[in-house]
């Protein structure tokens, strides 16, 4: 790595790590105004048994934003990159740098060159994130700030969902961090859809390994059995309907917060629906396609900003970052659209298939 790199480099980082703070301390300062009560509320409740009352305020205030900065980091990656590139290289043609560079013989490709190599780093390491930091927080960050004593969901009642099979299963309350099912009611169908047994427990315990829930005091009538006839006991009850599936069912984002393997698995699970399991597909491929689109419009981008004349005019600067931002969220919008119209892979890559080219021609018309 050469003088020139590391020189670029280092303003690059420094400006993305300075906007990335700026961006996600303004979001939690109005977020926290707008949901302030809830939070003082919560650390009132808490602060006799758990702490002073600024203390668990506190913790709570990072409890519940720093998994969702996180996830915030991973999605804005794109954007905060282009913005930071935005920076530098204004930066460099208003101080003169760039005329100085080109006049030495140095190509404005070669200045570009590890910016576009960091950026798609940064980008890269969304995927790290996705798949091995934000699974661990999934729980907390379906959470809304009522659920803010809990460190997980909070426990919410199962009507009468379908499994793949077409049994339908109910519980008075289920218990996602637990992985419990308690006061359960199971309606086991026959392929034309009549109830041919009855069964009900107290509790059930999800078992991942044997893909099944365990009964405690399980019964299980029969349809048309004589009256007074004693109930049969069951001990478990095989079925696709993990907890993992019920809040799939009960939160449209959580998929979005599970890693690729989960995903994969919650593709091939009847119970989670053909319209669902397109969309899981939809986005595995798209953790992959947007890191390529956000490198492509950090090419389309640069051109925008790397000029060798002076940028004294803001329109000229505030125009480019329009347009970044507008490639940005562009990509976005083109997964969604296409997704009800395209194979879910297609979808998923049709921004790179749109961009390539874009970004190809406007790294032809840069002027070095």
């Amino acid at each position: 790595m050469g003088v020139l790199d590391r020189y670029v480099l280092k303003r690059f980082l420094l400006n993305f790590a300075v906007l990335g703070f700026v961006v996600l301390a303004l979001f939690v300062v109005f977020d926290f105004i707008n949901g302030a009560d809830e939070f003082l509320d919560a650390a009132e409740a808490r602060a006799g048994a758990s702490g002073t009352f600024p203390v668990v305020l506190a913790w709570m205030v990072v409890d519940y934003y720093g998994p969702i900065l996180l996830l915030l980091l991973s999605f804005l990656a794109g954007l905060l990159a282009v913005g930071a590139m935005g920076f530098t290289f204004t930066q460099l043609g208003r101080d003169g740098e760039l005329v100085g560079l080109v006049a030495s013989g140095v190509s404005l490709y070669r200045v570009a060159a590890p910016v576009l190599v960091a950026g798609a780093a940064i980008n890269g390491l969304t995927i790290a994130n996705r798949e091995l930091v934000i699974p661990h927080f999934a729980p907390q960050l379906v959470r809304s700030k009522t659920e803010l004593e809990s460190s997980a969901i909070k426990r919410f009642p199962v009507r009468y969902t379908p499994d793949g099979e077409g049994h339908l299963l109910s519980a008075a309350r289920f218990d996602a961090a637990a992985g419990v099912l308690e006061r359960v009611t199971i309606l086991v169908r026959s392929p034309d859809g009549r109830v041919t047994r009855r069964i009900r427990a107290a509790r059930a315990i999800w078992q991942p390994e044997a893909g099944s829930w365990r009964l405690t005091k399980g019964r299980a009538t029969r349809r048309g059995a004589p009256a007074g006839a004693a109930a049969e006991p069951v001990a478990r009850f095989a079925t696709d309907l993990s907890p993992t599936v019920l809040l799939a069912r009960r939160a449209s984002v959580y998929p979005r917060l599970l890693e690729i393997d989960v995903l994969r698995r919650l593709m091939t699970n009847p119970a989670v629906g053909a319209g669902r399991a397109r969309e899981v597909r939809r986005l595995v491929w798209s953790r992959f396609s947007l890191v390529a689109v956000h490198v492509l419009v950090l090419a389309i981008a640069a051109p925008l900003f790397l000029r060798p004349d002076p940028m004294t005019r803001p329109g000229i600067a505030a125009r480019a970052g329009g347009i970044a931002v507008v490639a940005w969220a562009g990509g976005f919008v083109l997964i969604e659209l296409a997704g009800a119209h395209l194979n879910p892979v297609a979808a998923a890559w049709l921004p790179v298939v749109v961009y390539l080219p874009l970004g190809a021609w406007s790294f032809q018309t840069m002027r070095t």
